[in-house]
């Protein structure tokens, strides 16, 4: 876009794309066919953070995916950058991130090391992802407590958990909370 409508003096489309995806993305035909031509046409703004934990859907990715993801994107005309320490270095993440934002010539694959399930029972398995989170992690981010929403036809309260009342406040007061959790479910 930025190609077709930004001109000297006037830059409109100066973003970054950033897309996030794991070893089952990589595996799909679909994301060769479309970092090829991300490479080809020198997309220098998109930057992929890659989970590279060698975990897929039906186990590690040892089953059915051996292959150099980082060669495979270098050959695509790709900067590729490493990250090791996924799970602890959010400084390295960002120094990387950083490194990529600097080249506008080629897209990045952001190769980041993680440990699906990171701090949970079942870390480094396939079942990892859907593990529940360590008790310290769970205290730190609690939900927030519910929003008490008034009936619009009576007066009344009803208790709503904070995650359904993203509908604009203009519209709420229109519908009694029922309706709203309706709408919602």
């Amino acid at each position: 876009l930025g190609a077709t409508f930004n001109r000297d003096g006037f830059s409109l489309i100066d973003n970054f794309t950033y897309v996030i995806c794991g070893d089952g993305c990589m595996q799909e035909g679909i994301s060769s066919e479309a970092c090829s031509l991300a490479g080809h046409l020198q997309l220098g703004r998109l930057i992929v953070l890659y989970d590279d934990n060698k975990i897929q859907i039906d186990g590690a990715t040892s089953l059915a995916f051996s292959e150099d993801v980082g060669k495979r994107y270098e050959a695509y005309g790709w900067q590729v950058i490493t990250v090791h320490d996924g799970d602890n270095s959010l400084e390295s993440l960002r120094i990387a991130i950083e490194r990529a934002q600097s080249d506008l010539y080629r897209p990045t694959l952001l190769r980041i090391s993680t440990t699906i399930g990171f701090g949970s029972a079942k870390q480094g398995t396939a079942g990892g992802g859907r593990a529940p989170p360590p008790p310290q992690l769970t205290a730190q981010h609690a939900p927030p407590p519910p929003l008490t929403m008034p009936h619009a036809h009576e007066g009344a309260s009803s208790r709503l958990p904070a995650s359904h009342c993203a509908l604009p406040k203009a519209r709420v007061p229109a519908m009694c909370a029922s309706d709203l959790r309706a709408k919602l479910v």
